[in-house]
């Protein structure tokens, strides 16, 4: 690990940013930063061995750099960064993000929050949608976004050192999740999470495509099968198994049946293919009906792609053992 710029004076709050090749989008954050907070504000970027020119960017911009010797989760580089810097205030924001005029008044208002001051509160919010939304951020993103969250995200996440140092940090075995995990030992250990609106900011990295969205679903899967307990609290995952379970089923029986008679071979055929419809229709009737047909109708497909994705997570989690 090499450490840049390391002077740390002594700061009421610093900013922890995770960054893995995000040339592209770390400079639009850095901007908001700068309009929200000035130019005097502590921000820590640990540069999750990138490729491109994050570090550099990071650099010009007067950030305190961390550089990780190779690419580890981002759990770890979380409480590298948090570790480097003695504020009292910690905010965690992922590099794609970008933080609103909205987002800069509620910080002020936490600074004088006693409740927050003493440990006991950690807050943020869900992630809105880009400036420039895809129709997937559309019809996928902004609806979940909308409903009931227990949890805050780790790129929105603010919380005081002792807060941080209660928790342990995020647990560093967790390649993706840590923040759900964060925030449910959080509330274990009696803390309030509090998901406040006025945190606002756009998630500049929400996928565009299909194939990106498939990609981001199969990495943030893989937390939910790192272990047996995750697996029984992930009812996504158990659907998506489910959904591995139908196709095992016809891809089993479908030739005996087709040896045996043509017409049971698309009997079964077709009890497998409505089996997957239906596990990806009810979840979509549950969460975007109040938002109108056409988001079931979309939510539906969507749900198709993201199952099968979370479901080769489990295959990739499998690859490692």
């Amino acid at each position: 690990m090499e450490l840049q710029s390391m002077s740390d004076p002594k700061h009421s709050l610093s900013v922890v940013v995770p960054t893995f090749n995000e040339a592209h989008h770390l400079p639009n954050l850095l901007t908001s930063l700068e309009q929200a907070l000035g130019s005097d504000c502590d921000i820590v970027v640990v540069d999750n061995g990138s490729t491109d020119a994050t570090a550099e960017i990071a650099e010009k911009s007067n950030c305190r750099l961390i550089r990780l010797g190779e690419k580890t989760f981002p759990s770890i580089a979380r409480n590298i960064g948090a570790r480097a810097t003695d504020s009292e205030i910690l905010v965690f924001l992922d590099a794609d993000i970008i933080v609103t005029p909205s987002w800069a008044q509620a910080l002020g208002s936490l600074r004088e929050n006693r409740e927050f001051l003493d440990g006991d509160v950690i807050t943020g919010d869900s992630y809105q949608i880009s400036l420039n939304p895809s129709w997937i951020e559309k019809y996928w993103f902004e609806p979940l976004r909308k409903g009931k969250k227990n949890y805050i995200n780790g790129g929105n996440l603010l919380m005081t050192r002792k807060a941080f140092e209660k928790l342990g940090g995020f647990n560093e075995r967790l390649e993706t999740g840590e923040d759900v995990d964060f925030s449910k030992r959080a509330r274990q250990q009696g803390m309030k999470v509090i998901l406040e609106p006025a945190f606002a900011v756009h998630h500049e990295g929400f996928p565009k495509s299909i194939r990106h969205f498939f990609g981001r679903e199969k990495w943030h899967g893989k937390g939910d099968f790192a272990s047996l307990e995750y697996f029984r609290q992930s009812r996504v995952a158990q659907i998506a198994l489910l959904i591995g379970l139908c196709y095992l089923l016809v891809l089993f029986t479908l030739p005996a049946a087709w040896y045996l008679e043509p017409a049971g071979a698309a009997l079964v055929a077709l009890l497998g293919a409505l089996a997957v419809v239906v596990l990806c229709s009810v979840p979509s009737l549950l969460k975007f009906r109040r938002f109108g047909a056409t988001y079931s109708l979309v939510g539906t497909f969507i749900y198709f792609i993201y199952f099968n994705a979370r479901l080769s997570s489990l295959f990739s989690v499998l690859r490692k053992r």
